[in-house]
């Protein structure tokens, strides 16, 4: 089937825009039956996509790994054939796995899975809406052609019938997407109300064992580690700085009161005046 040409249409600039992130280039170009070059063009221009830091990369190494060792992964390579729907299933999970901050039991993962599926059988019906819209315009031009070189050439009525069950096709197609958007609300509804539980319990700093449970969390201890080594270097150039000797008019040495490192017993004046007494 031909590709299509032209400007973007809003709805094709929403589409890049949602799964930018989710989707490569081939994937997003074959969702919207269009080629590679007007898309990239367009992220180009909105400026997209953002690159990802070395510890970004090694979090998305390490939480893709935490997939694949899942006990349903093998039952998602086995129903997905496509790569492009297992690269968004990828990307997918481990974008809302990071947003529970890797912390979901058993229940929440099944409901995560089934909504990235959802989410997948979203893109194949709107692929399959494109295919069916450009068929069937396909199909009016050639009956329009046909019927105005020869009206009673009986190749319109297999033209007439295909068009036909096109449009039957169309409007379940449609009636299908609506309810996966109905199915995906209600599985979304559910995993934000995990996301607010976790929520919850960040907020909860005057527990002292909810922090310990934090800690568990692998990207949360890297954080912690982070945080404690900035605030040691920040501390030790505070204390460099403010702590040197400050010599005044009359030749007194003293330095600010910091802590017990930063305490002057005596000044080479003093200790100069009493070793002459």
């Amino acid at each position: 089937m031909a590709k299509k040409v032209g400007k973007l249409s809003l709805e094709d600039e929403s589409f890049i825009i949602n799964n930018v992130s989710l989707m490569s280039l081939e994937e997003i170009a074959d969702s919207l039956n269009r080629n590679v070059e007007p898309i990239k063009k367009f992220i180009d221009k909105k400026r997209l996509v953002a690159e990802l830091t070395p510890e970004e990369v090694e979090d998305r190494t390490r939480l893709l790994a935490t997939l694949h060792s899942m006990p349903y992964w093998d039952t998602i390579v086995y129903a997905y054939t496509d790569k492009n729907e297992i690269k968004f299933f990828e990307n997918m999970w481990i974008d809302q796995y990071s947003g529970f901050n890797e912390d979901l039991n058993r229940t929440e993962h099944v409901h995560l899975k089934q909504w990235i599926e959802v989410e997948i059988l979203q893109t194949r019906a709107a692929k399959q809406q494109s295919e069916i819209s450009s068929r069937i315009q396909q199909l009016e031009e050639i009956i329009n052609e046909e019927k105005l070189r020869n009206p009673t050439n009986i190749i319109i009525q297999a033209y007439e019938g295909e068009l036909g069950l096109m449009r039957g096709s169309l409007a379940a197609n449609i009636k299908n997407q609506i309810d996966l958007i109905d199915r995906s609300q209600k599985l979304s509804a559910t995993l934000k109300s995990t996301r607010d539980k976790v929520r919850s319990v960040e907020y909860k700093s005057d527990d002292f064992w909810e922090r310990v449970k934090q800690l568990d969390d692998e990207k949360r201890r890297k954080e912690a580690s982070r945080e404690a080594e900035i605030l040691k270097l920040a501390t030790m150039r505070a204390k460099k700085r403010l702590g040197e000797l400050y010599e005044f008019s009359d030749g007194s040495l003293d330095r600010p009161l910091l802590n017990a490192d930063t305490v002057v017993l005596g000044n080479s004046k003093v200790e100069s005046e009493e070793e002459d007494e």
